[in-house]
């Protein structure tokens, strides 16, 4: 079998904190490197010298898509590895790229991996990414924000395969103040974009789900309920409108919601996963662990299934089992100990609306401190 050659794309902008550490996850399996960068005027252009000669510059127009479609035009590899500065994997995860790679059907023109967005105090939600994808001319990236390779893919005849690929993401531990106007800039991006497509229920739902972190909740609840009337059967809808309320303590409804999610799409990993949570945080821990269960077995890619079904046992003071969960998911992936002190300590009193557990959530090194020494406890009993 021929070995299939891969390219490490990015597109950068002032990624000095960020940058060494994804090139440095992956360099070891990519076969060359390029790198856009849009402006920056941190250390970001020498730090990216460092490891490529291709380096490319382009002023930012407005347009993601249209960045990323110029950083494709370099690429000579058969594959290509699109990453954002602030993503990295686990040395677990590396061998998995090419085995993926090797073995998927002359079919498939992407390869979605499985994401986990951190913040600070080791909090986090997840998402499927499509960040793997063969070099394909016909392939592009289409829409100004939420740019998506997806669409162009399928359209060109290609299939997409979901892979336990796990990749990390680090970009919410940067200040509040930086999220904040990130926030602002992709919302204000979305408003630009309804102007072309003003019945996209998904940009009306994402401008919600977003608002809610910036405190502005009457307009989420707003945006994700009109997101609803104009595709009232979308299961991602519904995700999104479940988390708006739940950002403003209406639970039940949530919970409700989120039902009505899993009814559009049966055995969903992560809608499970949310019921669940929405259990627990009612004070249903045994109906909690149902669903967490749930979650885990119809993808065991959802890691932190079982970190939210070790939280029931922690709760249910049943310490050893609760330790023996969070074993397993450091041993899958270690960056859910991830912790930055200057972040936990910033006021933010919004981004625990993002968590795919309950609200106090505070990490799971305090966790695992606890169990340990109630177990020591026991021993010395």
């Amino acid at each position: 079998m021929q070995t299939q050659t891969i390219s490490l794309c990015l597109m950068v902008k002032n990624e000095e904190t960020f940058l060494r550490k994804c090139i440095e996850s992956v360099q070891a399996t990519v076969n060359e490197i390029i790198i856009l960068d849009t402006g920056s005027t941190d250390k970001t252009i020498e730090i990216a010298t460092e490891y490529t000669d291709q380096v490319k510059y382009k002023v930012f127009n407005g347009d993601f898509s249209a960045m990323r479609n110029e950083v494709l035009k370099y690429v000579q590899t058969d594959w290509v590895l699109f990453l954002d500065a602030d993503e990295f994997f686990d040395e677990t995860e590396i061998p998995k790229i090419k085995e993926a790679i090797n073995k998927v059907s002359s079919d498939v023109g992407g390869i979605r991996f499985y994401r986990y967005n951190f913040f600070a105090s080791g909090g986090w939600y997840s998402n499927k990414v499509l960040k793997l994808f063969r070099n394909n001319p016909e392939y592009k990236y289409a829409k100004k924000v939420n740019e998506s390779i997806d669409t162009s893919i399928i359209q060109s005849g290609y299939l997409i395969e979901d892979s336990d690929i796990v990749l990390n993401h680090i970009g919410h531990t940067r200040s509040r103040e930086d999220r904040d106007a990130k926030s602002k800039k992709y919302i204000q991006l979305m408003k630009e974009q309804l102007e072309e497509t003003p019945n996209d229920p998904v940009l009306h739902g994402y401008i919600g789900l977003i608002s809610r972190t910036l405190g502005d909740f009457d307009y989420a609840i707003n945006k994700t309920t009109h997101a609803l009337n104009i595709n009232p059967n979308s299961s991602t809808l519904h995700m999104f409108h479940g988390h708006v309320l739940r950002s403003v303590n209406k639970n039940l409804e949530a919970l409700d919601t989120y039902k009505k999610a899993l009814e559009l799409r049966p055995n969903d990993a992560g809608v499970l996963n949310m019921i669940g949570v929405m259990y627990m945080t009612l004070g249903n821990l045994a109906e909690a662990e149902e669903y967490f269960g749930k979650a885990f077995e119809s993808n065991p890619a959802l890691i932190h299934s079982l970190l939210n079904k070790g939280i029931v046992r922690f709760y249910q003071k049943d310490y050893l089992s609760a330790y023996e969960y969070f074993s397993k998911v450091i041993e899958r992936n270690k960056s859910f100990l991830y912790k930055d002190i200057f972040g936990i300590l910033e006021c933010d009193p919004y981004k625990s609306f993002y968590y795919e557990t309950y609200m106090e959530y505070s990490g799971l090194e305090s966790y695992i401190a606890i169990c340990e020494s109630k177990m020591k406890e026991v021993l010395n009993y």
